[in-house]
């Protein structure tokens, strides 16, 4: 071999090219294992980054869950929601704590946490609501009946909201020949829900777990049928204590008035023509109930609302008017107490305030128009009659506002917790 530096030998030139060459494998090498390393590196922090918001997203829908539950069944439908396993790599559950359970919480205050694991990596998220009182609770649908609702032919639930003017104002089209305002008009029941034919809920119809909407002939319901997560508890009637004026109330004719106060009454008797003019704030328990044909109440409420607790029949004659001047239903309350006869509404009758009946079915009888909200046991809605939720019993000074039985109050991602 020719050598260029006689000096040099040709076998130490030919070490010094291999030195070189394997300083140049190794620092590929060694480059090569930073850069796998820093790729799986890289990969493993995506991959964790993604199974995080994963469980994040898992988390806020097992909140959503737990609201649900919350509205549909109160703070005890939101215990069961125990450790759930989707898959082989994704668990969540959720967390409940009310106000007498915590020093740190009002009474009235209700936390719930819902956390969840994605492939070993935990995110939650936390809301705090304050529950309304058992009272604002039952209005959470326009129209509830605790067994059972149906409704004859011509019938139609709809909504509308009294602080922007009458039902009649916000008209907003024609279904079936029957016309409606807003499609609010919520339908519950923890039982099933009959529409005959023409019949029509601007609105959603929620039966009970495991029921249904049986809709016959060209009836319809413009918002969802899906059934509840679970069971409405309708609390008993909070009969108040009452040491007023009693005995009985019959007035025959003519127009007569009842200041501001407290009345009890074994009797409450309007008869043909009658008119009332009730002063509020007023309170009334009463045993009978009765307001005959074509007699009138007349709820004066600038001073305040006015309640009546009835405890033994009711009865609303055909052609009368029970309503406030102001047409607002937060300023007439009827409350029907335990168990009796049926609450009855006869034809062509108008009432404008809240209803509640827990253990008493309710009759609304033809062409019967109810402006407010309604609760009972079960619920009859006879030909050409009409339900018109209004939408503001839901929200502001009366209802404390927020969705449905509570107000959202807080929101925010915490630190998860074990199951």
């Amino acid at each position: 071999m020719w050598n260029s530096d006689p000096r040099r030998p040709v076998g130490q030139e030919s070490g010094s090219a291999l030195v070189m060459a394997l300083a140049a494998f190794l620092a590929m090498a060694v480059l090569s294992y930073c850069y796998v390393v820093m790729t799986s590196s890289a990969h493993k922090e995506n991959a964790q980054a993604v199974d995080e918001l994963r469980a994040f997203y898992v988390a806020e829908a097992a909140l959503s869950e737990a609201v649900a539950a919350l509205r549909a069944g109160g703070p005890d439908a939101v215990k069961p929601l125990a450790v759930r396993q989707v898959d082989r790599s994704t668990t969540f559950w959720v967390d409940s704590v009310i106000g007498a359970e915590d020093a740190a919480l009002d009474d009235d205050l209700l936390r719930l946490q819902a956390n969840a694991v994605v492939d070993g990596q935990a995110s939650a998220v936390e809301m705090v609501v304050r529950l309304r009182d058992a009272e604002d609770e039952d209005y959470v649908f326009g129209m509830f009946g605790r067994d059972r609702v149906s409704m004859a032919s011509n019938t139609c639930v709809d909504s509308y909201d009294s602080s922007l003017g009458t039902w009649s104002s916000q008209i907003s089209g024609t279904i079936r020949g029957i016309d409606y305002a807003n499609t609010s008009g919520a339908l519950g029941s923890n039982g099933d829900i009959t529409l005959a034919s023409n019949s029509v809920v601007c609105g959603d119809a929620t039966p009970g777990v495991g029921d249904g909407v049986s809709i016959a002939g060209n009836a319809g319901v413009l918002g969802s049928t899906a059934p509840a997560v679970a069971d409405v508890v309708l609390p008993a009637v909070p009969l108040p204590v009452i040491t007023g004026p009693g005995g009985t109330y019959f007035r025959d004719s003519g127009t007569h008035t009842l200041p501001p106060g407290d009345y009890e009454f074994s009797s409450f008797t309007l008869d043909s023509t009658a008119t009332i003019v009730i002063q509020g704030p007023a309170r009334f328990l009463i045993q009978d109930y009765s307001v005959l044909s074509n007699a009138s109440i007349d709820v004066d409420s600038t001073g305040g609302p006015v309640q009546f607790y009835v405890t033994g029949t009711f009865l609303q004659k055909s052609n009368t008017f029970v309503r406030p001047r102001s047409l607002n239903p937060r300023d007439l309350y009827l409350f029907v107490d335990g168990p009796g006869p049926d609450v009855v509404f006869d034809s062509n009758t108008q009432f404008v305030g809240v209803v509640f009946a827990p253990e008493r079915d309710l009759v609304v009888n033809s062409n019967v128009d109810i402006f407010g909200a309604v609760a009972a046991a079960r619920i009859q809605l006879d030909s050409n009659a009409g339900l018109h939720y209004d939408e503001s019993l839901a929200s502001g000074e009366w209802a404390g506002g927020g969705d449905g039985p509570f107000e959202v109050l807080s929101w925010r991602p915490v630190a998860p917790s074990a199951p």
